[in-house]
């Protein structure tokens, strides 16, 4: 049924769960994997129901505890999701996501400030990617109580970790959205611009990686992708020149200088 969830099967993976449920209904985790995927398809009452079943399964356990409370988290009931969070961090203190959702819901409920709130989500969710936890740190940080403060430093982290995990099209927009919010943000433009050369948007990508560069000229793999780029626009003089660019960098490391070579010998 996971397998099912990460593929986006929701009706197999529905078919998965209630089979296991009715193979073990007092199986905590059979009902958490059905409130899995009612929450995935936004049937929040449905996840509710399951989640509540697994907590009356497994009272002495955080788990359960954590999905109620993204079910509260969603549905904006903050002081409730909070009070749930706090039952599953007695139960669970190490717990990364846990943690992660109280920083979201006490800064939705003024119960700290912005400063603060930053700072400890992206310990808690440098934790989270640590322990391989991808799908919570995305969670969290796609919070609307998280997103509405605009922070560049939750902002970037957030687009990084849907481009690292393979979410591309997703990542493309967030980064230019955050272009066209910041656009003196190199690290937003690069990697706009890195993934439309990736995606063969080559049009798009040379414009934001001349941005890249200008915004950051002492970067030779930003010089190398724009020279890809402009090769892709058939403007072979502009690619053969920032290739060279590149090679006349001091310092440039092996890899890169066998690929700038290599790029040229091959035009």
């Amino acid at each position: 049924a996971r397998a099912c969830l990460e593929l986006g099967e929701m009706r197999e993976a529905r078919k998965v769960a209630r089979d296991a449920i009715r193979l073990a209904p007092l199986d905590p985790s059979a009902w958490i994997l059905l409130g899995n995927v009612e929450h995935g398809e936004l049937n929040l009452a449905e996840a509710e129901r399951a989640y509540t079943r697994a907590r009356e399964l497994a009272p002495g356990h955080a788990h359960p505890l954590l999905f109620l409370a993204r079910v509260r988290m969603d549905q904006e009931r903050y002081p409730e999701a909070l009070r749930l969070l706090r039952a599953a961090e007695r139960l669970s203190p190490e717990n990364s996501a846990v943690r992660a959702e109280i920083l979201a819901a006490s800064l939705a409920t003024g119960r700290i400030g912005r400063e603060e709130a930053v700072l400890g989500l992206m310990q808690a969710v440098g934790t989270l990617l640590e322990r391989r936890d991808t799908a919570s740190a995305v969670v969290v940080l796609n919070r609307p109580c998280v997103r509405k403060i605009e922070e560049p430093r939750l902002d970037n982290l957030f687009a990084q970790i849907l481009l690292d995990s393979g979410n591309l099209e997703w990542a493309r927009e967030e980064f230019l959205k955050l272009v066209e919010k910041r656009p003196e943000d190199v690290f937003a433009v690069a990697n706009a611009g890195l993934i439309e050369l990736r995606i063969g948007r080559h049009e798009a990508a040379v414009g934001l990686l001349e941005k890249a560069v200008e915004l950051d000229a002492a970067t030779p793999v930003l010089r190398m992708a724009l020279a890809r780029a402009y090769r892709g626009v058939d403007r072979k003089e502009d690619a053969e020149r920032m290739a060279r660019t590149v090679l006349s960098m001091p310092d440039l490391p092996d890899d890169l200088r066998r690929d700038a070579t290599g790029f040229l010998e091959s035009d």
